[in-house]
């Protein structure tokens, strides 16, 4: 029963992993190449998160000063993510799939973060454009 849990758990992961990377080849190949391909996405999700943490901040000191405290909720998400993902990797631990698990893992909570900071800061309640396009989810 135990494996038949985990195989449903790696299949919906897999199903929702490939769903929010619609935008973007799968990773395919072997372990390593598998490894190093979620590595370069996960460092694109990392840059354009960064990109709108940036927009997101430029706007905050242009329009509020420095109440909104975007900074102390990043650390938090940042905290978040790797205890989050930390877990996956843990729960994994018997086979090399762990990593692709826990970079999973990452990617997608990553590619969330950035859509949330994209709506909560670079959107406007009326019809004026966003700061910056939507990312992909």
């Amino acid at each position: 029963m135990r494996i038949l849990q985990s195989a449903l758990l790696v299949a919906s992961g897999l199903f929702s992993a490939g769903l929010a990377q619609a935008s973007s080849p799968p990773c395919n190949g072997s372990t390593p190449e598998m490894q190093a391909c979620m590595g370069k996405k996960l460092d694109a999700a990392n840059a354009m998160l960064a990109r709108y943490l940036a927009a997101a901040q430029a706007r905050i000191d242009r329009d509020f000063g420095s109440r909104p405290n975007l900074g102390a909720a990043q650390t938090a998400w940042v905290h978040y993510r790797k205890i989050e993902c930390g877990d996956v990797f843990e729960y994994w631990a018997q086979g090399t799939y762990r990593t692709i698990a826990s970079a999973e893992c990452m990617l997608r909570l990553t590619r969330q973060r950035t859509h949330e900071v994209w709506q909560a800061y670079l959107t406007y309640q009326d019809s004026t454009p966003p700061l910056l396009p939507e990312p992909p989810r």
